[in-house]
């Protein structure tokens, strides 16, 4: 019950009325598409090729688990019910946002927190009205509805929202003409492209969008390193400084590695490694503000599902060179509870302080015990 775990682990550890030392400050990271071969891809090629002795960033954390991603209507999730379960901790049918399987809205993580007087943040690397950042704050019974979605983007009364583009800019099912970019002025929230000027915006809601308006789907592969174009890390940072400048002492931020998801897609397993690698470097500027505000800083790092089937041909008995060969099974159908459609891991610097007044967390979507959870990083 992956979902529902993630979720209920979340929004237990935020409520203050469980925990004396609930955490202020909230990062909850998601590798779209990153199973457990994207992850020790980058982990070979991490420590063979770059030559660094240490592990990823998010296989050193203290605490870890492997889950089933199946959603309400299908053993094979897509992002949009995954997005809706790591938000809300409900299953739901494939396509459905923010909803459960009979239509009726759920409410999100970062709604909770926001209406508890936390700011909010939401980052990704592409469209942020794409389902996993769209699970966080809209309610539609099709992902597609990109128009509605961009509306309650506006709407939602968040901090700040990174990404590539917006896809919904205007209505064309119901000819409705009003742009979008009008309805966020509307909403006072400014919208710059790049970070160009960021520093010197007053305005409480952002919205940053890529510098590229014809580059639609994604703010650019970190293996092409497209001249100024945004980064995964600099929009992390971005959202972080201006939560800091909103005067914000509690906030919740999430950040989507959605190119992970893209290059799976695409069956392109050295962009793949790249892409998690570069989610490793978002990763750090969280773990950074972590070492600043040890006793009041939770991290999750998680996934929705995999994508791609990506595995290897051979396997070195110590990953000492480059002799794995990387592959993407094509059109691979995942079988139930196999590697494939495994994701990791839930990693919790703060376990030692968080959660040491209890030893399990606990919700109306589930529990686990901490017995379960405390074994070395897989």
């Amino acid at each position: 019950m992956k979902h529902r775990f993630i979720s209920a682990l979340a929004s237990v550890l935020v409520a203050g009325s469980l925990f004396a030392n609930s955490p202020k400050y909230i990062f909850y990271y998601i590798g779209d598409g990153m199973g457990m071969g994207q992850v020790m891809g980058a982990e070979a090629y991490n420590r063979t090729v770059l030559g660094n002795n240490d592990h990823l960033l998010m296989m050193q954390f203290p605490v870890s688990a492997v889950s089933t991603t199946f959603s309400a209507s299908s053993p094979v999730t897509d992002s949009a019910a995954a997005g809706t379960a790591l938000a809300t901790g409900n299953k739901t049918n494939n396509g459905m946002l923010g909803m459960t399987p009979d239509s009726t809205s759920v409410t999100s993580i970062a709604k909770t927190l926001f209406d508890d007087g936390y700011g909010i943040g939401l980052v990704t690397s592409v469209y942020p009205d794409d389902a996993t950042p769209g699970a966080f704050y809209t309610h539609v019974p099709s992902r597609s509805m990109y128009y509605e979605i961009g509306k309650d983007a506006a709407s939602c009364g968040y901090d700040f929202i990174g990404g590539s583009n917006l896809r919904g800019i205007k209505n064309k099912k119901t000819g409705e003409k009003t742009d979008l970019m009008d309805i966020f002025a509307e909403n006072n929230v400014r919208v710059i492209r790049g970070t160009e000027g960021f520093d010197t915006i007053t305005s409480r809601r952002v919205l940053m969008l890529s510098p590229f308006e014809d580059r639609t789907s994604n703010i650019g592969y970190t293996i092409d390193s497209i001249p100024g174009a945004l980064t995964l890390p600099a929009m992390t940072e971005a959202c972080i400084k201006h939560l800091e400048r909103n005067g914000r002492d509690r906030f919740f931020m999430m950040v989507e590695g959605g190119n992970i998801d893209h290059a799976g897609h695409a069956n392109d397993g050295g962009t793949i490694i790249k892409e998690v690698l570069n989610f490793q470097e978002a990763l750090k500027i969280a773990y950074d503000f972590y070492l600043a505000h040890p006793d009041e800083t939770l991290i999750v790092v998680t996934a929705d599902h995999e994508t791609g089937g990506m595995g290897s041909e051979t396997m070195p008995s110590a990953m000492t060179s480059i002799s794995t060969t990387t592959t993407i099974r094509r059109f691979q159908r995942m079988n139930f509870l196999t590697i494939a459609e495994v994701s990791p891991a839930v990693a919790v610097p703060t376990v030692g302080t968080t959660w040491k007044n209890s030893s399990k967390i606990n919700s109306d979507s589930g529990h686990m015990s901490l017995s379960h959870l405390n074994r070395p990083p897989c």
